[in-house]
């Protein structure tokens, strides 16, 4: 975990069976920095079924603005704050071979994408979605903030 910027949320997988009740999965949301963290206005999740997909597929489709497939399951857009104070959002989908995939944005354009490729049930670990910038032409500010919860304190910007 880098300081101040990881998050660590959590995603509902609900059992195959039916009227079973969601079981939540761990993941963590890890920033490539906290100044990229500070940055990202907002956080969104998605679960895509690998049936079709990859990762590399999913993150060329964002950067080429075109459409994303069907999701199985997708967060709201939080803020890295939010997402620090609630312990992260949910999202139900089938326990099972799945891929998440997050998209930061700022100022209305995306930030920065993570994927992986997993396994989601309720025995999930280390879940991590490593947070990149989403093309090179992406430069993260500078900031003050020691860490994301500073700025979620009004302590710097």
């Amino acid at each position: 975990m880098r300081a101040g910027a990881a998050l660590a949320c959590a995603l509902a997988a609900a059992a195959c069976g039916e009227g079973d009740d969601a079981a939540p999965v761990a993941y963590a949301l890890d920033f490539p920095s906290t100044a990229a963290a500070v940055a990202a206005d907002s956080v969104k999740v998605y679960v895509f079924s690998p049936a079709g997909n990859d990762c590399a597929t999913l993150i060329q489709a964002r950067r080429a603005r075109s459409l994303l497939p069907a999701a199985l399951g997708e967060t709201r857009a939080l803020a890295p704050c939010d997402l620090l104070a609630s312990g992260g959002g949910e999202v139900s989908v089938g326990a099972g071979d799945a891929i998440l995939f997050g998209v930061a944005q700022r100022q209305g354009e995306d930030f920065l994408v993570g994927c992986t490729a997993r396994r989601l049930d309720a025995s999930a670990r280390d879940l991590t979605l490593w947070l990149t910038p989403v093309d090179n032409t992406v430069a993260v500010p500078p900031t003050a903030c020691l860490a994301l919860s500073d700025k979620c304190a009004g302590r710097c910007d």
